[in-house]
C-alpha cells in the first residue's frame, strides 16, 4: 500500500496508483486490527493517508486543466465567430470558408447572404459577446451552444451559435 501510494503522488498521472493505496491501506489496516499477526498499522494509516493526498492533487490538477481547455474553447470560439462575420460581411468567400469550414454545417454562400442581409439592416458587424455557455452532444460528436448577443452599429441583437468540438 505504501509503494502505491508513493507511486500515486510521485507519478500525478493515473488515478488508479493512489487509489489502490487507499484500498490496500484499508485492507491491511483492517486485517491488523482483526489481530492479524503482523505490524504496519502505521504504515498502512500512511498509505491512506498518502493515497487520499495523491487523489486530490490528481483531482485538483484536472480541474485546473479542464478549466483551461474550457476557457480555451471559448476564446477561440468567440475568435472564429467575428473573424466570420468579418469574411462574410466583406463578401469575401474565401476566408469565408476559412473562418466556418464545411464541415461545421451550412454553406459559405448562405453566411455571406445572412451577413449581408444584417449589415443593410442593422449596420456593420462589431463584435459579439457571450452570456452563456452550454456544452452538449454526445462523446462521438460534442458541441457547444453559445447564448449570444451579436453587436451591430445600429442594434444590438440575441442569438446563439452552435459549434462542433473537433480535434486540431
Amino acid at each position: 500500500a505504501i509503494v502505491w501510494a508513493i507511486g500515486g503522488v510521485a507519478l500525478q498521472c493515473c488515478p488508479v496508483f493512489p487509489l489502490l493505496a487507499v484500498v490496500l491501506g484499508f485492507v491491511a489496516r483492517s486485517r491488523i486490527r482483526r489481530g492479524a499477526e503482523v505490524r504496519g498499522a502505521g504504515l498502512a494509516l500512511a498509505a491512506m493517508l498518502l493515497g487520499g493526498l495523491g487523489l486530490l492533487g490528481q483531482g485538483l490538477a484536472f480541474d485546473w486543466m479542464a478549466g483551461r481547455f474550457q476557457e480555451q474553447v471559448e476564446s477561440r470560439s468567440i475568435d472564429r465567430v467575428e473573424r466570420l462575420m468579418a469574411a462574410a460581411t466583406a463578401q469575401d468567400l474565401a476566408a469565408t470558408l476559412e473562418a466556418w469550414p464545411r464541415r461545421h454545417g451550412g454553406r459559405a454562400d448562405d453566411i455571406i447572404a445572412f451577413a449581408g442581409e444584417a449589415q443593410s439592416r442593422y449596420g456593420p458587424f462589431e463584435s459579439i459577446s457571450v452570456s452563456g455557455w452550454t456544452y452538449g452532444g454526445d462523446f462521438g460528436e460534442p458541441d457547444l451552444l453559445a447564448a449570444a448577443v451579436w453587436r451591430f452599429r445600429d442594434r444590438d441583437l440575441t442569438g446563439t451559435f452552435r459549434m462542433l468540438l473537433v480535434p486540431g
